[in-house]
């Protein structure tokens, strides 16, 4: 979630100071109009979603709430302000909470729903504001939302994606197998599954060569990258970790992990070895998992070594 905590932590804090101080110049100008500011609750959610992306360690549940804040802070704002300039200042934040919802989820559909959602929460927020505003407004705000989700939100959804993809066989790279494990790990934790890491190795050195330099050898590498998605089942992550290092990481435990490990690492025109681990389902153990499946894998190598008599 840090990833996410980067991009939804300085908005909240705007939009925290930015109601705070439509607050503070209500009182200043007026020393009633503190309790009834329009504006106390939409900082005062600001403020519970900033709490809640304080923590060293950001879960689900905690980006959950500081998203429902950002959303939730700008349309309470709308459905108690009387003027009607002032509901401008509510469409903008919702318009960035689309962009933020499209770039940041994986699957469109989704992204496309949540932001449908937050166009109805703003049709009622209009519906019941005391400012009256224009018909027009009710088709404007749901336009000026799905515009933003889309014609932004889509190219940040790309960018970030191009940025945690391997250039090359567009499987996630260091960054992105981070990011995409942690959300693993928390739909494994929901079901009460543990997970497994399969750690792969091209040990060749000579044909590595080959491959980096080489656009047959680019060819051969994207081959087996398109073997291994087509193996491995949907909601495993497979990523790229080195010039020649892959990992796969799986839900759930089967009995057949070790054969699955075989049969990745097997059939190539390029040697592979492997290694595999299997534990609990918390962020903590999976930097322990990946060094037990490194370990394993050169274990494997050891004994092909003895066979053979060499070792890479």
């Amino acid at each position: 979630m840090s990833g996410y905590r980067r991009i939804l932590f300085p908005f909240l804090a705007v939009q925290l100071v930015f109601y705070s101080t439509s607050v503070l110049v209500a009182v200043v100008f007026d020393s009633s109009a503190l309790l009834a500011s329009e504006d106390v609750i939409a900082a005062g959610l600001s403020a519970v979603g900033l709490i809640a992306l304080s923590f060293r360690r950001v879960l689900g549940w905690q980006h959950t709430i500081a998203l429902m804040c950002a959303i939730l802070a700008p349309l309470s704002a709308a459905l108690f302000h009387d003027k009607l300039p002032a509901l401008l200042w509510s469409l903008i934040p919702l318009m960035l909470v689309a962009v933020y919802l499209r770039g940041v989820c994986s699957v469109v559909s989704t992204a496309r729903a949540a932001c449908g959602a937050v166009a109805v929460l703003a049709v009622l927020a209009l519906t019941f504001s005391p400012a009256a505003p224009p018909v027009l407004w009710f088709l404007l705000w749901p336009a000026c939302i799905f515009a933003a989700s889309e014609i932004y939100g889509s190219l940040t959804a790309s960018l970030l994606d191009g940025a945690l993809r391997d250039p090359l066989t567009s499987v996630w790279n260091r960054s992105g197998s981070a990011a995409a494990t942690a959300e693993l790990i928390g739909r494994a934790r929901e079901q009460d599954e543990q997970i497994t890491v399969i750690v792969f190795e091209v040990t060749d050195s000579r044909r590595i060569d080959i491959l980096d330099n080489d656009a047959a050898g680019d060819l051969q590498l994207t081959q087996l990258t398109e073997k291994w998605r087509a193996s491995l089942p949907s909601s495993a992550v497979l990523a790229r970790l080195g010039r020649n290092e892959f990992i796969a990481v799986l839900r759930g435990v089967d009995a057949d992990v070790e054969l699955l490990g075989g049969e990745l690492a097997s059939g190539h025109s390029v040697p592979v070895d492997y290694g595999t681990a299997t534990g609990p389902s918390v962020p903590e153990a999976f930097a322990q998992l990946l060094l037990d499946a490194d370990s394993d894998l050169y274990r494997r190598k050891r004994i092909s070594a003895t066979r053979f008599g060499s070792f890479d």
